[in-house]
């Protein structure tokens, strides 16, 4: 594997079934070169020896991840946003799941990619992003991320600071203004809005390999 998947924090070997997937789906996202991912932020972590967990995050919006959990016989996406996998896996046990792929009668050839086809419907999924900001502007602002799934819109996580509280005999709380944009990790152009993933600390000084 070249640039793609090249930071492996699993703490591991990478069992021959786990290194058969990531081949397929890197070939995806090569051929999909989605342009708001920057291959080597790519990451690679596991959940005890069963369970490989490839993140593809994008590239400036607040650690936003597509995530794929790989087990012997079930690959599943979410969604997550990430700040740090540093000591647990928090931030992605708080995502939203978007699909699940059970190995059955097909071959493994097959299982592999249909899972891999689900990961590029993800790659062009509508994200939402409401950016509020304080009236009058001060540059304090609060950004919101949010999927449509099934009719139905997940909040997947917020960044930023919020208005503290105030009581109104005592001063009345500014008002605020949202602006509200539609992504997709495939968009050429860069987002309206710039928070940076911070890849290079989710895990903290532990090396990788």
């Amino acid at each position: 594997m070249g640039l793609w998947f090249s930071s492996d924090f699993t703490g591991r070997e990478l069992r021959d079934d786990e290194r058969q997937f990531l081949n397929v789906l890197e070939s995806m996202l090569k051929e999909v070169a989605p342009a708001q991912v920057d291959p080597a932020d790519s990451r690679l972590t596991a959940e005890g020896a069963n369970c490989l967990i490839v993140l593809v995050p994008h590239r400036s919006l607040a650690g936003l991840s597509i995530v794929v959990w790989f087990e012997p016989r079930r690959i599943s996406i979410s969604w997550a946003l990430v700040g740090t996998l540093a000591r647990r896996h928090d931030d992605l046990d708080l995502g939203v799941w978007v699909a699940r792929f059970q190995a059955g009668g097909e071959s493994t050839e097959r299982w592999y990619q249909t899972a891999v086809e689900g990961v590029r419907a993800e790659l062009s999924r509508s994200i939402e992003v409401t950016v509020s900001r304080r009236l009058p502007v001060s540059g304090e602002r609060q950004v919101e991320f949010r999927l449509q799934i099934d009719g139905r819109r997940k909040t997947l996580g917020s960044v930023g600071r919020r208005e503290p509280r105030r009581f109104f005999f005592i001063r009345r709380a500014p008002k605020t203004t949202a602006d509200i944009y539609t992504v997709r990790f495939t968009d050429n152009k860069p987002p309206p809005v710039f928070f940076g993933s911070n890849v290079e600390n989710w895990f903290g000084p532990q090396s990788h390999t």
